[in-house]
């Protein structure tokens, strides 16, 4: 656990300064395996069977949501 006060202030800086500097060393993957790429491609296959009434529309989108993002979250 991450202590209170300056300490966990410094901590937090140091992380973000390093994930700050890998982020600047990697360069972006290329489309075929990005995983937000991938995520796009899901969302818009959803989307085309997603029905166009409101109340359906909303609850179809929350599920594409949940799977989505859990989807994602399982495979990170």
């Amino acid at each position: 656990m991450v202590s209170s006060g300056w300490d966990g202030l410094v901590l937090y800086a140091l992380v973000f300064l390093l994930a700050l500097g890998i982020d600047r060393l990697l360069p972006e993957p290329p489309a075929k395996v990005h995983p937000v790429v991938w995520m796009e491609r899901a969302i818009a296959a959803m989307e085309r069977v997603a029905s166009t009434r409101p109340a359906s529309a909303f609850l179809f989108g929350c599920v594409i949501v949940v799977t989505v993002a859990g989807g994602s979250a399982v495979l990170a």
